[in-house]
């Protein structure tokens, strides 16, 4: 459940930040819009942490979620990577 929260908060911060913009989505973002995917994405990341609330066994359940926001993370550079190689080599 977490890591179905946090692939997408990580997409939406870096379709935030003004470099993966331009690549992922082909233009600059406008300040409104990269503000609001940079909110939509911590707002993401802070609803990930809600099934970790629920588990009576809290301290377990944190470090599978730090692992589960790495390999989130993992799967958002190698996507932005591949998008990078697949615009510069029509």
């Amino acid at each position: 459940m977490s890591f179905l929260l946090a692939l997408p908060a990580f997409l939406a911060l870096a379709a935030g930040t003004y470099r993966q913009s331009v690549l992922l989505l082909a233009s600059a973002n406008s300040p409104g819009r990269r503000r609001a995917l940079l909110l939509l994405g911590y707002a993401l990341l802070g609803f990930s942490l809600l099934p970790l609330a629920a588990d009576p066994d809290w301290a377990r359940r944190l470090v599978q979620w730090f692992g589960e926001l790495s390999l989130a993370v993992l799967l958002v550079v190698l996507l932005c990577w591949l998008v990078g190689l697949a615009r510069s080599h029509p």
